[in-house]
């Protein structure tokens, strides 16, 4: 039995652990050019996923047409128009059409249990957790999504001799696998780029509003030989096509060292490569840190997805709680409706202790902007609420949202003008009968018929749900499921033990049937058609606009990120740099 004594010292190496895992994470955060026939599985699955079998539930479930789906739900809901909810499955997303959904399965004072959306995202994690539908198709879900969503508006772009690409700032085993299966769908060279917020090496630019990369081509082996460079950098050179560097046995060009590179001024890395500006035709934009401040809202490059979901709702919980609230008064007459936590919005620093209080001491305060489970806060109590305010004094956003805390009946936020109070179902209980609370993560793709299931997964948390709240226990312990942990200001690292997958093991300990998924689709669905709703409403005639955006969000902190972006746009049209022009 570990004793008292022993639990700092694990977890100093568990910490010790975590640190040398995400630094060696880093050097996965390169630029590279992925080659048809450079998928292996092994890259882009965790490995229990690979070693899993989906579970015949998830399976079957994932299997159901629409039609069925939508039969399914009306016959347990039976006060649903069901018209109106085809039209919603079917719905053709303009702007925001892949998405990841949060869901928690809760039940209420009187046993009722549902389905209730946390939050969407606009760049969701997913795949690399997936246990694969068809074994015989090792691509999983990335193909699905690709060939759903994103290469039929490719085939749209104008870009001629345009390139495709993958950008990213987290989680590069997700980025690297979307472009490998993206190259062999496509039989041309990808490029994997990384795209980091205030990074000393830019390399994505946008002239006249069309995406262009600072890619990376070998030079000559005669002028690498002969190369007689000064301070390590060598001399100008020709170079051959683009991805046209040869020989080897490996599909994926190997990795360039940038590391001696400060600025984004560079003819040439230390290893030879020169550097010009190309045009993408088509991109996967994993990119999840304020993505709005260095990618344009309004470019006629594809994007996938473009930064107005951001915007509208995908990684922005204020305006997303907006979206919900004006779909859900649409929905009214249809008995449908996307279920929350109650969600008070707009709320100033200097109004969070009311309604602290008014909470009954228990609360979620989350910073409306943030992402990876950072700038969320569980409350339960005076000495993490004083926490809070000590940690968040120095954010530079002037709005919050307050939310009642789902948690467990015996300690759970006080009802607010007749909103019931939610517990948590959690997890089967484990042979020691602890209780962990789990949320769900639905991954859709959004295509000419409509959204399909192409992802999923589950979260647990890190301690048990305790039955009783005992003074100095750690809320976020027993509540927070993410299983990103912040290291550095643009690195993560993960906590894959906690991950739950959806095969014969994992999936029993939910406690799920075949109708809360159904549920959690719907839910998902209905989260991602309103904020594509807002979307519209924030770009008539197609363009964005801040004057309206102003209207919904008025945090002026965002604003200036947001103008910074377009600035940086206008900027790159009046340097008047051309597409394929060398890097000076």
């Amino acid at each position: 039995m570990t004793t008292e004594s022993e639990c700092p010292d694990e977890k100093e190496a568990a910490e010790a652990a975590k640190k040398a895992s995400a630094a060696a994470n880093k050097a996965l955060f390169k630029y590279r050019l992925v080659r048809p026939g450079s998928f292996k599985t092994e890259n882009h699955f965790y490995p229990r996923v690979i070693n899993s079998q989906i579970h015949p539930t998830v399976r079957f479930f994932m299997g159901l047409s629409q039609e069925r789906i939508v039969e399914r739900y009306c016959h347990m809901h039976p006060k649903v128009d069901r018209d109106v909810l085809m039209d919603i499955i079917k719905y053709r997303s303009e702007h925001f059409y892949w998405a990841g959904c949060d869901l928690m399965h809760t039940v209420n004072n009187a046993g009722e249990k549902k389905m209730v959306l946390i939050e969407t995202n606009s760049s969701p994690s997913g795949l690399k957790s997936t246990p694969l539908f068809d074994e015989m198709d090792e691509f999983g879900g990335y193909r699905v999504l690709l060939e759903r969503t994103f290469l039929p508006r490719v085939k749209e772009s104008t870009v001629p001799n345009g390139k495709l690409c993958v950008l990213f700032d987290k989680n590069p085993m997700e980025a690297s696998g979307y472009a490998a299966v993206l190259a062999d769908l496509t039989k041309e060279t990808v490029h994997l780029v990384p795209c980091f917020d205030k990074e000393s090496l830019r390399r994505v630019r946008f002239v006249n509003g069309y995406m262009e990369i600072l890619a990376d081509e070998p030079a000559s082996r005669d002028m690498r030989s002969n190369s007689t460079a000064s301070e390590g950098t060598p001399p100008r050179t020709s170079f051959g096509s683009l991805g046209s560097g040869g020989g080897g046995e490996s599909p994926v060009l190997a990795d360039i060292d940038l590391s001696d590179a400060d600025d984004g001024n560079v003819e040439f890395s230390p290893l030879g490569v020169r550097r010009r500006w190309i045009p993408i035709r088509g991109a996967v934009r994993y990119v999840t840190q304020r993505p709005w401040n260095r990618i344009p809202i309004d470019t006629p490059t594809v994007l996938m997805n473009g930064t107005l979901p951001c915007l509208s709702g995908g990684r922005n919980k204020l305006v997303a709680a907006k979206a919900y609230d004006a779909f859900n008064v649409e929905l009214a007459a249809s008995g449908l409706q996307i279920q929350t936590p109650l969600t008070i919005r707009d709320v100033n620093w200097e109004d969070i202790p009311t309604w602290y209080e008014r909470l009954g001491g228990f609360c979620a305060i989350k910073v409306p902007y943030s992402n990876a489970g950072q700038g969320v806060y569980t409350i339960t109590s005076p000495g993490e609420f004083a926490n809070f305010l000590e940690e968040a004094k120095g954010c530079p956003y002037s709005k919050f949202i307050v939310q009642s805390l789902v948690s467990n009946s015996s300690w759970s936020s006080a009802g607010v003008d007749g909103t019931p109070r939610l517990y948590h179902v959690g997890t089967v209980p484990d042979k020691k009968h602890d209780i962990y609370v789990a949320d769900l993560r639905m991954m859709v793709s959004g295509g000419t018929d409509g959204f399909e299931l192409v992802g999923i997964y589950a979260r647990k948390t890190r301690e048990p749900l305790a039955k009783e709240l005992l003074p100095g226990m750690d809320s976020w312990g027993m509540l927070g499921t993410n299983l990103s942990v912040k290291v550095s200001d643009s690195f993560y690292s993960s906590e894959p033990e906690r991950l739950l997958l959806m095969d014969r093991r994992d999936f029993n300990v939910l406690g799920m049937g075949i109708d809360d998924l159904i549920d959690g689709f719907i839910q998902t669905v209905l989260a991602v058609v309103s904020i594509e709703r807002m979307c519209k409403f924030l770009s008539p005639e197609g363009k964005f606009s801040l004057p309206l955006f102003r209207s919904v969000c008025d945090d002026e902190a965002l604003i200036r990120e947001i103008e910074e972006g377009i600035v940086c746009a206008e900027k790159e049209v009046d340097d008047g740099v051309g597409s394929g022009e060398d890097a000076p």
